[in-house]
C-alpha cells in the first residue's frame, strides 16, 4: 500500500523577520500610547541626562584638587561598585516586598532616590575648596540615589502588553541611549559657549554641573509621581478583575456542588 508523503508547510525566514519587525513597531507604539509608559520614559530620559552630565564633567571637576587625584580615583571606584550594588539590591528588595501592599512603592523609590540626588549634586559640585565635602556628596549620590532604574523598569514591564513586554523594554533602552548620544554634545556646547575651564573657573564650572544635574531631577519628580498614580490604578483594576474571576469560579463550583447534592 502506497503512503502519501506528508506535506509539511515550512514557514519562510522572511515571515520571522516580518514578525520581529511587527513586534518592534507594536512595542514602539505601546510606549507612546500607554500613558504610564510615556511618563516613565520621560522621567528615565531626564535621570539619564543627569547621569550623562556627571560622567562627562566629574573627572574634569575634581582636577581642581590635584593633590587628591589618587584618593579621588579610589573613592569614586568604591562608591561606584559598592554603593551602586547596595542601592540597587536594596531598592529591588523593597519593590518586591511592598509592591503588593502599596502600589505606589516603586514610584516612591524613584521619587526618593531622585530627591536625594539634588542635595548630593549640590554638595559635590558647588563646593570647590574642600575635597572631602565634594567627595562625600559624590559618594552619597552613588550610594543612595542610583536605584531608580529597577523600579522604573518594573513599572514599565507591568503596564505593557505581555506579548511584547521584552521588546518594549528593549525599545525603552534604545530611546534612552539616543539621549545618551545627543546630550554630551549639548553639554559641551554650553561649556564652550561660556568658555568654562575647571581649573581657572572652578566655581562657575561647578555651577554648570550643578544645573545640568539638579534640573533634570527636579523635572523628573512629577513624572515619576504621575507614572506611579497611573500604575496604581492599573494594578488596582488588575486586582479587581482577578477577584471577580475567582468569585465567579467559586460561585460556579458552589452551584455545581449544590446540584450534585440535590440529585443525590
Amino acid at each position: 500500500m502506497m503512503t502519501k508523503p506528508l506535506n509539511i508547510k515550512r514557514e519562510s525566514p522572511n515571515s520571522d523577520r516580518y514578525q520581529l519587525l511587527t513586534d518592534y513597531f507594536k512595542a514602539l507604539r505601546e510606549l507612546f500610547v500607554n500613558e504610564t509608559a510615556i511618563w516613565i520614559l520621560v522621567a528615565a530620559c531626564l535621570r539619564t541626562q543627569q547621569s550623562i552630565a556627571m560622567s562627562l564633567f566629574t573627572n574634569d571637576f575634581f582636577k581642581i584638587y590635584p593633590s587628591y587625584e589618587s584618593s579621588y580615583v579610589l573613592w569614586s571606584q568604591i562608591a561606584g561598585l559598592v554603593g551602586t550594588f547596595i542601592c540597587t539590591l536594596g531598592t529591588a528588595v523593597i519593590s518586591d516586598t511592598y509592591d503588593n501592599i502599596n502600589y505606589m512603592t516603586k514610584a516612591y523609590i524613584c521619587i526618593v532616590t531622585t530627591i536625594i540626588s539634588i542635595p548630593c549634586c549640590c554638595l559635590a559640585y558647588l563646593c570647590t575648596t574642600n575635597f572631602y565635602v565634594s567627595m562625600s556628596g559624590l559618594f552619597i549620590e552613588f550610594m543612595l540615589s542610583s536605584g531608580w532604574g529597577q523600579p522604573a523598569i518594573g513599572i514599565l514591564s507591568t503596564v505593557c502588553d505581555s506579548a511584547i513586554r521584552g521588546t518594549a523594554i528593549s525599545v525603552f533602552f534604545f530611546l534612552i541611549s539616543i539621549f545618551g548620544v545627543v546630550a554630551p554634545y549639548g553639554y559641551l556646547a554650553i561649556q564652550n559657549h561660556y568658555g568654562l575651564d575647571p581649573e581657572e573657573e572652578p566655581e562657575e564650572f561647578g555651577q554648570l554641573i550643578a544645573i545640568c544635574t539638579v534640573l533634570p531631577c527636579i523635572l523628573a519628580l512629577p513624572c515619576f509621581y504621575i507614572a506611579g498614580v497611573k500604575y496604581s490604578w492599573h494594578k488596582y483594576y488588575e486586582a479587581m478583575f482577578t477577584l471577580d474571576v475567582w468569585g465567579e469560579m467559586q460561585q460556579f463550583y458552589e452551584d455545581e456542588i449544590s446540584k450534585k447534592r440535590f440529585n443525590q
